[in-house]
């Protein structure tokens, strides 16, 4: 579910969605989520002095488990 939310909330900032990929994984008490997104997406998903990614870590924060940690992995196609 988390993973679906996540993948949802960056399609909408990218141009080329199609590159788009979450990946979700657990360890322990953290939760790292794997964007894999177009090279002329990594910008505009991490936004301007980084607020966007900031606000994607925020967000996810207030949604996952109080005793869980979150991670955000943002990865450039190949």
């Amino acid at each position: 579910m988390l993973k679906d939310l996540v993948e949802y909330a960056v399609q909408q900032l990218v141009d080329v969605p199609e590159k788009l990929n979450v990946v979700e994984s657990r360890e322990g008490d953290t939760i790292t989520f794997h964007i894999t997104v177009d090279a002329r997406d990594r910008g505009k998903v991490i936004g301007k002095d980084g607020y966007t990614i900031k606000a994607l870590r925020a967000f996810l924060a207030v949604v996952v488990p109080e005793n869980m940690h979150v991670v955000i992995d943002l990865v450039q196609a190949a």
